[in-house]
């Protein structure tokens, strides 16, 4: 199953100027998208460019902007491309692709993220369950008080389910450092464990998660540059 995520995210696979955004998002053999996903094809035939379609950027650390992009604040989905459904306590797995950030960007003299030798330090991405399950009012500033599981309040907006690096260790457009990256040429994968349904809710019943992919990218100088993706699962 893993090989065919691979080539169905692999298809989508073309260098873009954008950044990034997650392109698959699977539990075990089902498979599920980001709100609003659609194909290249089916968005050309609107007008729309695919790439700057998925992109959204958080500018400036502004602490009021949306964390999600105006066309995904809404929980919808399109018909061709629904929301993911996983059994409580489920581990999910993402794909994305590094679009040039983790095989071609190179450090440039002070940058912010630092460097690896030739190349930008890794950079972090967040998963955030919006306990509120209303996307459309949450902003950047709601990242900054965010709390993991076990920690959380009555007050909570946001939990933390999971964090890792852009950068997997495996993927790349090509090779990095003059070494072939072991899955290069495909997907860049992150994973993180759905919370556990509690007892209170009805076990017959669905409950969707609102959740935020949020990747801290900070190429720009001093003014912090951040990409999301926001998305739903629904547990049944």
């Amino acid at each position: 199953m893993r090989t065919s995520i691979l080539l169905l995210v692999s298809s989508f696979w073309l260098h873009v100027g954008a950044h990034s955004w997650l392109d698959a998002i699977t539990c075990g053999d089902k498979v599920g998208y980001a709100r609003n996903f659609s194909s290249r094809d089916a968005l050309l035939r609107d007008g729309l460019i695919f790439d700057r379609f998925m992109t959204y950027r958080l500018e400036n650390r502004n602490a009021s902007q949306p964390l999600c992009a105006p066309t995904q604040r809404a929980p919808l989905q399109r018909a061709s491309h629904p929301r993911l459904v996983c059994a409580p306590g489920d581990t999910v797995t993402f794909y994305y692709n590094e679009n040039g950030h983790v095989t071609k960007d190179k450090c440039q003299p002070n940058d912010p993220r630092g460097c690896d030798g030739i190349y930008a330090k890794n950079t972090p991405w967040y998963i955030y369950w919006d306990v509120s399950s209303d996307t459309s009012i949450t902003t950047r500033n709601d990242t900054t008080r965010a709390l993991p599981l076990g920690r959380k309040t009555n007050t909570t907006r946001l939990v933390e389910l999971g964090r890792g690096l852009f950068d997997d260790g495996l993927c790349g457009e090509t090779s990095k450092y003059g070494r072939p990256r072991a899955r290069q040429g495909r997907p860049c994968i992150g994973s993180f464990q759905l919370p556990p349904m509690n007892a209170s809710n009805n076990s017959n019943s669905t409950h969707v998660l609102s959740l935020v992919w949020h990747w801290v990218f900070d190429k720009v100088y001093g003014v912090g540059e951040e990409y999301t993706t926001c998305f739903d699962i629904a547990l049944a």
